[in-house]
Parts: structure tokens; C-alpha cells; sequence
């Protein structure tokens, strides 16, 4: 395999190896940790932290559109992740609160429930006045949320960076 790299954010790892199933690669350009949302108060969750150039960075692929875009998890924050799920879900089962329509901005942070467990989403867009479209931020898949399985994010959830890496193959033409 040649590169990975991230096009939106300018990230880019190359020489990558796959010796005793680990992965190895370089990172070449590192992208900003956290941004506030144009024309809105609401603040997205900080990337996750990425090794310097030559240090070894153990990966899981999450989530593959195609050879240009898929996402990929640090392995070393995997258990964290879990546990965040299994406390999101424990947390909002219990909370029957709504969103105000204010909270439905594109780019909001917020927690959905998919498959009967709940996640950390970012709101892409709305699809209807029920319906809206999300990407879960931990996996980087694209999800349909209904607003009855929609909740403000708490502020207890948002401590662990995001984890899902935007990446694509380097040298890969999709034709």
C-alpha cells in the first residue's frame, strides 16, 4: 500500500508497511485540533492527537466509501471509545429530552442513537423537518437520524477527541 492522507484537512501519511499486521506510516502535514463553526456559538470536538513524522501510529480502518475516502481510528483508544458508548447508551436510555430547533445547526455536535446504541454525531444536514442527516464522528459513517433519536450532546461526552481520521489511498485515481 502507498499513503494515506486526509484532503480536507491537509493531513498526509505516507510509507506505510504492514510487518506482523501493524501499520506504520509518516505524517506529513498535521491539521488544526479543535475550530468554532462559522456564524455559530456551537464548538466541534478536537481532532485527535496524530504522531510526528516516523513514529508508528497502530490504526483501525472504521468505516470505507471507497479507495479516496475512509476512515480510520487510532487502535490505542479503542477501549476508550467503547467505554463512551457503553456510557452514552446507559445516559441517554434514560434521558427523554428534545432538541430545541436552535440545536439543529449543521455542524452541531450531538448524540444519536443508531442500531439501538447511542454515538457522538456531527448534523450535516436536514433532509426534512424530522429527518436529518449525520456522521457519526467516532466512525466517519454517514447516518439517517430521525429527531426523536436526537439529544444535545453533554458536555461529559465531548472530553474524548473525535476518532474517526479522514483518509484516502495516495495515488489512487477513482476514473
Amino acid at each position: 500500500m502507498s499513503g494515506v492522507g486526509e484532503s480536507n484537512s491537509n493531513l498526509y501519511m505516507g510509507n506505510i508497511t504492514n510487518p506482523s499486521n501493524k501499520v506504520h506510516n509518516q505524517i506529513l502535514t498535521n491539521r488544526p485540533q479543535s475550530k468554532m463553526l462559522p456564524n455559530s456559538r456551537v464548538s466541534a470536538l478536537v481532532s485527535p492527537p496524530l504522531p510526528n513524522t516516523g513514529e508508528y501510529f497502530d490504526l483501525t480502518v472504521s468505516h470505507i466509501v471507497s479507495p479516496t475516502q475512509f476512515y480510520v481510528t487510532s487502535h490505542t483508544t479503542l477501549p476508550m471509545y467503547k467505554s463512551l458508548s457503553t456510557q452514552m447508551t446507559n445516559h441517554y436510555n434514560t434521558d427523554t429530552s428534545t432538541l430545541a430547533e436552535t440545536a439543529l445547526i449543521p455542524g452541531s455536535c450531538l448524540a444519536v442513537s443508531e442500531s439501538s446504541t447511542w454515538h457522538r454525531a456531527q448534523l450535516v444536514r436536514s433532509l426534512s423537518s424530522s429527518l436529518f442527516c449525520c456522521r457519526l464522528v467516532d466512525t466517519g459513517k454517514m447516518v439517517s437520524v430521525s429527531r426523536e433519536n436526537m439529544r444535545k450532546l453533554s458536555s461529559q461526552f465531548s472530553q474524548l477527541p473525535r476518532q474517526a481520521i479522514r483518509a484516502r489511498l495516495a495515488g489512487v485515481e477513482v476514473g
